[in-house]
């Protein structure tokens, strides 16, 4: 039985993963090497509902403790500035158009693709700059966790309570920088050599050294490359404390010349980047830009990165979590979501083995994380392959050589027959992370024309506007994010 796990990393990817299995099989001994020399990157983050859901639900942490120490800015979804419409909002409500309300005659995406605007509650609150409404106890209404609600976090502030919570289980810490690497004759990885002539042995080593993958990279893993169909490689990053700027519940997604920009709120700061292809774009002209369009920015920095996935996540005894698994562009903000999702299989996988592992263990985890960073990374490719709003020599190369893999499918299902739902078990995998619900309202969001037009009667228009007003009067009557915060610091909130 596996009784001794070793992580390589101490930043989000190692700290979730050693929480994760700590948390869920208390009896094995899970420690973190680190190096104080190599830094963590501080950047405003985004997730998807799956993390709350994960941190709250699977781990059951405390919610208040939670909000109290790292102050995460709720996330009702996507304000996209993005293809022929416009504006338009992306939620996590599930109900945009992978949905009918009653009374319509067909889902919802058919009367959106013309009036999308409020076409949800999560939509009207995004427009408005309100973060939820109030409930019939005039108390703010909080859903539970992951039902519609993803975070923005601050990297440091959430690792500083990872690393809390992980003392807090048991995990322990090593401090030291990896020198060397020493295998076993059958490949696997037997221990450790640090600095000082420390040796760290274990039975499973979980490589989170970010985009270095050192174990994964010692035991040859193969990467394959996703720039067939996302181009960008590079972002420059910076940011402001906040003046008088409302906190928005929601990230802001523009398109730009050669790639798209940001926004991430946190309460004290505003974080943005863009994200660009150095095909296209020379650093200095995309900082230039980028300033142009952020006049408040003083300092910033350039991350360079490639997207992409090891064909195998799960080496012999060697799993790679994060970035040194993969890492596509941050345009849908998957990065710890897959790193929950990485956590949670591998310890399911443990748990259910009694920690004795074996190839076809290996295989169906790898099959399924291998199937998620594909599936993100259609679903990116999306994004790119319909936004006619502009016509740079970037965006045309996009609109003609983007691949979207098994998003191809979708697509020329919704252009012939509309957004339709009669085919999305077919079309979509299981597991898929963003669903029938994300690939339509892309579609629909950007007007994407399909053959199957429908013209709605004007009793079922009169339907759709009764359920946009009242949306609308419920966020007019809702709580901003400032507010909201502020309500969240009193005891008992999450009661």
């Amino acid at each position: 039985m596996l009784k001794k796990v070793i992580v390589l990393g101490a930043g989000s990817a190692g700290l979730l993963a050693a929480l994760t299995l700590k948390r869920r099989l208390k009896h094995l001994q899970v420690t973190v090497v680190y190096s104080e020399k190599i830094g963590i990157i501080g950047v405003g983050e985004g997730t998807t509902p799956y993390v709350p859901l994960h941190i709250h639900g699977y781990l059951g942490m405390d919610r208040e403790e939670f909000q109290r120490e790292v102050e995460p800015v709720w996330k009702l979804g996507i304000e996209f500035e993005w293809g022929k419409r416009g504006v338009f909002h992306y939620s996590f409500s599930n109900q945009q158009t992978d949905f009918q309300w009653q009374g319509l005659k067909k889902p919802n995406g058919y009367y959106a693709f013309d009036r999308f605007d409020g076409a949800d509650l999560p939509g009207a609150l995004m427009k408005r700059r309100i973060a939820t409404p109030m409930g019939d106890d005039g108390k703010p209404d909080i859903p539970p966790p992951g039902v519609g609600i993803a975070w923005h976090l601050e990297n440091h502030r959430f690792v500083q309570w990872l690393h809390k919570a992980c003392m807090r289980e048991g995990v322990k810490f090593i401090e030291g920088k990896v020198e060397d690497v020493e295998l076993q004759e059958n490949g696997e990885v037997k221990r450790l050599l640090l600095d000082g002539g420390r040796r760290v042995a274990g039975e499973m080593f979980i490589d989170a050294s970010g985009f270095r993958a050192e174990l994964m990279n010692k035991l040859g893993a193969h990467f394959d490359s996703f720039t067939d169909a996302l181009f960008c490689d590079k972002a420059v990053v910076g940011g402001w404390e906040r003046e008088d700027e409302t906190i928005l519940p929601c990230t802001r997604s523009e398109q730009m010349p050669h790639g798209w920009s940001w926004r991430i709120d946190h309460p004290d700061r505003i974080n943005r980047g863009y994200v660009y292809s150095s095909s296209f774009v020379s650093d200095h002209d995309a900082e230039q830009a980028f300033r142009e369009a952020n006049p408040k920015i003083k300092d910033t920095r350039l991350v360079h990165f490639r997207s992409g996935r090891y064909r195998d996540s799960w080496i012999k005894n060697v799993v790679g979590i994060g970035n040194a698994s993969g890492f596509v562009e941050p345009l849908e903000a998957s990065a710890i979501m897959v790193i929950c999702i990485q956590s949670r299989a591998l310890t399911d996988c443990l748990y259910d083995c009694d920690g004795v592992t074996n190839d076809s263990l290996r295989k169906s985890y790898n099959k399924l994380i291998g199937g998620a960073w594909d599936d993100i990374r259609d679903f990116l490719a999306l994004h790119y392959k319909f936004n006619t709003a502009l016509d740079t020599p970037f965006w045309q190369e996009c609109r003609e050589k983007v691949n979207l893999g098994k998003g191809q499918d979708v697509a020329d299902f919704y252009q012939q027959n509309g957004p339709s739902l009669i085919a999305k078990e077919v079309l979509m995998n299981a597991g898929d992370p963003y669903g029938m619900e994300g690939y339509l309202t892309l579609l629909v969001g950007m007007q994407v024309p399909h053959k199957n037009t429908y013209t709605p009667t004007a009793e079922e228009w009169k339907l759709w506007e009764n359920y946009r007003n009242h949306f609308s009067n419920l966020a007019e009557n809702g709580v901003g994010m400032k507010g909201l915060l502020e309500y969240m610091k009193k005891p008992g909130w999450a009661s």
